[in-house]
């Protein structure tokens, strides 16, 4: 109905996708390693598709719905997605003083695209991993991804 039609509309706007079943996805058109990501900077790729992730999770409830996605056996958030998620969670636990496990060692391989080609995921895995003390060597990487999250309360602390 009207209501499905705003909520296309918006999502479009903000660059997400709506599925009546799924989480809000961002629609990403870059890498980390391509040249117009830029992160960290006020401009660039980096940048436009932080802005709409901090917009379609910008409450506790649209957190959750993301957390329950990353459990999920179908559906999980492309890994992009994740990988975003991620590096702006852990570059606010470095800028608000609650990073206790270098997850801002973990941003920073990320912006230096260590867990980009082959064995990126994998590679990123490991680093979760090591932060979260161990973790299950056969977990999923969305599943260690929403450890780390909820590590850093991303239900209730946000991006």
């Amino acid at each position: 109905g009207a209501l499905h039609m705003l909520a296309a509309l918006c999502a479009a706007l903000l660059g997400i996708t709506v599925s009546p079943t799924r989480t809000p996805r961002v629609v990403m058109s870059y890498s980390w390693s391509s040249p117009g990501w830029r992160w960290g900077y006020a401009n660039g790729a980096a940048h436009d598709v932080a802005m709409r992730v901090r917009s379609a999770l910008s409450t506790p409830q649209a957190r959750a719905g993301y957390l329950d996605s990353l459990r999920s056996s179908d559906g999980a958030p492309p890994l992009d997605d994740i990988k975003m998620v991620l590096a702006l969670a852990w570059q606010r636990a470095r800028n608000y003083g609650y990073d206790d496990a270098d997850w801002e060692g973990a941003m920073e391989d990320m912006a230096a695209c260590k867990f980009e080609g082959d064995g990126g995921s994998e590679r990123l895995a490991q680093a979760i991993r090591a932060r979260l003390g161990g973790g299950e060597a056969d977990a999923a990487l969305q599943v260690l991804a929403a450890q780390s999250l909820d590590a850093l309360q991303f239900e209730s602390r946000g991006l």
